[in-house]
């Protein structure tokens, strides 16, 4: 049900303030369906937007998320050495924030 997702993510868009936190969750979720539905350049797009959103917020387990989501997109490019870039960013931010002992690690 990719459609569906995307036309509620983009119906939440339209009814957020400009500032609200969750403007950068939507995005999030707009790119995992792009990327879903075999659009990578479009979710790499939108995974960016949410990423920057996400630093600027400093919501550090959100943007290791991105940073893996993004990784995955690449991966499906099949560029395995920025994938690998993403991940490496994920896993460090993970560490920072919950150690090494967590399962995101």
């Amino acid at each position: 049900k990719f459609a569906d997702a995307e036309n509620y993510y983009r119906w939440y868009l339209a009814e957020l303030p400009p500032d609200h936190s969750d403007i950068a969750h939507c995005y999030h979720g707009l790119g995992r369906v792009a990327m879903d539905k075999g659009d990578y350049n479009r979710s790499l797009e939108l995974l960016y937007k949410a990423l920057h959103l996400f630093e600027y917020a400093n919501d550090h387990m959100m943007a290791a998320d991105t940073y893996r989501s993004i990784g995955l997109a690449f991966y499906h490019q099949g560029n395995a050495e920025q994938a690998i870039s993403c991940y490496e960013k994920a896993l460090v931010i993970y560490q920072q924030c919950v150690g090494d002992d967590n399962r995101e690690v």
